[in-house]
């Protein structure tokens, strides 16, 4: 029971520190975060990206590492899941991510 009461604990600093950086530094999540929001919310994200994997897959509670997918299999799974775009160097702007949403 000690375990999991630390467990609980560390998680709980962990994301309070993680959302703190964020918010007021120039820190942003990567791949842990996106992996850690999915099983959280119990919601398939998947991360589109210039190759190969075109898809990495996030998918849930359930998931232990990000899987790869083509684009055609992210979409056949419908509108359940979150996706977004990883972009290694746009603009000039650096590694960042977007939103995604359907046209």
């Amino acid at each position: 029971m000690k375990a999991a009461r630390f467990k609980h604990r560390w998680i709980a600093m962990f994301r309070s520190i993680v959302c703190q950086l964020v918010a007021e530094t120039g820190e942003w999540g990567g791949e842990p975060e996106i992996q850690a929001l999915s099983r959280h919310f119990n919601t398939p994200i998947h991360v589109f990206q210039r190759g190969p994997p075109t898809v990495v897959s996030h998918g849930g509670s359930a998931d232990a590492f990000g899987g790869a997918m083509s684009p055609e299999q992210s979409m056949a799974a419908g509108d359940k899941v979150v996706r977004i775009s990883y972009h290694k160097r746009m603009y000039g702007l650096g590694e960042h991510y977007n939103s995604l949403r359907k046209a």
